[in-house]
């Protein structure tokens, strides 16, 4: 139970519009309406989020938070993230510059191979666990393992897309047999039913996690290997692909199956309970351990490793390995 607590607490929401938060004696004090309504010690914080109007910072508290890398991060009312303020690192320009010279190289597509590689994997394999308590996931299974073994030749990114695209529906299906519920379709934006909406809002904690290990790894997330160059940090959307599955897609059908928690109001929102139970969750994973480099590591601790292993694998031209669950 402490440990479960510890979870809780390792991650701070803040959703009520007039919040104030400070700093007092190393502890974290969030006030509502002048009052105080709770004291943290900031040695328990991993990260404080935003998803609030109006809300208060203390220049104290950022001062503190930098000096242990606790990172504020902003998200609107869908959790999407739109801000962090995050303590100044050494910037890397070294990485930067040897990251667009393997984009526009050959090496390029061997990085976008391995994050589609583990995503399809860590799909297939938890299809194959599940496939246990439902037998018609075998199917799926097998449709996977046919599109799979081309990804290996695979040596344009619009290829590699392509058949990243034609598993994801295979796999969408099966979740859908998991959860029982046949006419599921994956809805990336504007979702408004309780699965679309409850995966979203989980990406969106994974997003910011993932984004904070590769700043914290001096990478440059505005420079993709598999996704189309925007305005955005692409490089995160490459990045998580190989803990989505492992992190969310388990922990979001965990909970609908577990309980009714997890629900939308009638604006297509999902309620403060169904949030309050996906964080839960999803740190819970964060914080499950996996079987990685001959021994057992949380999850949060192979991301960060993952993003200094990207980061060793472009300055020093070596493959780099992606995650793949081992339980």
């Amino acid at each position: 139970m402490v440990f479960k607590n510890k979870i809780k607490s390792s991650v701070i929401v803040i959703e009520e519009f007039g919040t104030s938060l400070g700093v007092s004696k190393n502890t974290l004090v969030i006030k509502k309406r002048g009052k105080i309504a709770k004291k943290l010690p900031l040695s328990h914080i991993e990260k404080i989020i935003i998803q609030a109007k109006g809300v208060s910072i203390s220049s104290n508290l950022i001062y503190a938070l930098q000096k242990r890398k606790i990172s504020i991060e902003f998200v609107d009312y869908k959790y999407n993230p739109y801000a962090m303020i995050y303590g100044i690192e050494l910037s890397y320009p070294k990485i930067a510059i040897k990251q667009l010279e393997i984009v526009n190289s050959e090496k390029r597509i061997e990085f976008a191979r391995e994050f589609v590689k583990a995503k399809i994997v860590n799909q297939r394999n938890y299809l194959k666990i599940m496939s246990k308590y439902h037998k018609n996931l075998e199917e799926n299974i097998i449709k996977i393992d046919k599109i799979k073994s081309k990804i290996k030749n695979a040596n344009k990114i619009d290829e590699l897309m392509g058949y990243e695209g034609s598993i994801a529906n295979i796999y969408w299906n099966g979740i859908s047999k998991i959860l029982n519920e046949e006419d599921f379709k994956r809805i990336t934006k504007g979702a408004t039913d309780r699965i679309n909406t409850a995966l979203n809002y989980g990406y969106a904690i994974l997003y910011n996690k993932v984004q904070k290990a590769l700043i914290k790894a001096g990478l440059g997330i505005n420079i993709s290997f598999l996704h189309t160059f925007e305005k955005k940090p692409v490089l995160v959307f490459d990045f998580i692909e190989q803990f989505r599955c492992v992190a969310v897609d388990k922990a979001i059908c965990f909970s609908l199956k577990k309980s009714d928690d997890i629900d939308v109001n009638n604006k297509g929102m999902l309620t403060r309970e169904a949030k309050r139970r996906i964080v839960e969750e999803v740190n819970e994973r964060l914080a499950t351990f996996y079987k990685f480099n001959g021994k057992k590591y949380t999850l949060n601790a192979i991301i960060e490793f993952q993003a200094f292993r990207l980061r060793d694998a472009i300055l020093n031209s070596i493959k780099y390995k992606s995650f793949i669950a081992r339980y």
